[in-house]
């Protein structure tokens, strides 16, 4: 389902082409911190993917851009991640 582009080093384009959406998520990938922006439209499991890239010792944070469907849809499979607000990254 997904297409995963490599950006820069440690940045990676995460597009769902397969919907008229065509939506991409973001991921910035540290030794320490990773941080996950949007989480797609729920239709293929997005975490697969972040596992995939993420090293196991790195902690994940997920922001949204805004709360349309097609950005928040697998924010579920990140539970206790999700990030709110600027204060979290302060």
């Amino acid at each position: 389902w997904f297409q995963v582009y490599r950006v820069r080093p440690n940045v990676f384009a995460i597009y769902e082409p397969y919907h008229w959406e065509e939506t991409i998520s973001y991921l910035v990938v540290g030794s320490k911190h990773s941080l996950l922006i949007d989480t797609g439209m729920g239709i293929g499991n997005i975490q697969k993917v972040i596992d995939s890239l993420v090293p196991s010792s790195a902690t994940l944070k997920v922001i949204n851009t805004h709360t349309h469907h097609d950005h928040t849809g697998d924010n579920w499979r990140f539970p206790g991640r999700l990030s709110g607000g600027h204060s979290d990254f302060v």
